[in-house]
């Protein structure tokens, strides 16, 4: 059975991990997830609350919301 929440922490943890901004693409690597997917997965992440964006000329790069 697929728990949202838990799969969200994995994201973080994986961003906790590289210690680093990361664009949906490489996390869609890590994870083994496809990356349309893995967009639509981040926005809903960061809607959440599990994790911040920041936008930029160079795109949009994740980090763990430290603030949870």
């Amino acid at each position: 059975m697929f728990n949202e929440d838990t799969y969200f922490k994995k994201i973080s943890e994986t961003l906790q991990a590289e210690n680093t901004g990361m664009t949906a693409v490489r996390i869609a690597e890590k994870l083994n997830v496809n990356v349309v997917l893995m967009k639509e997965q981040m926005q809903t992440a960061e809607e959440k609350g599990f994790v911040c964006c920041d936008e930029s000329y160079e795109g949009v790069q994740y980090y763990d919301n430290k603030f949870l």
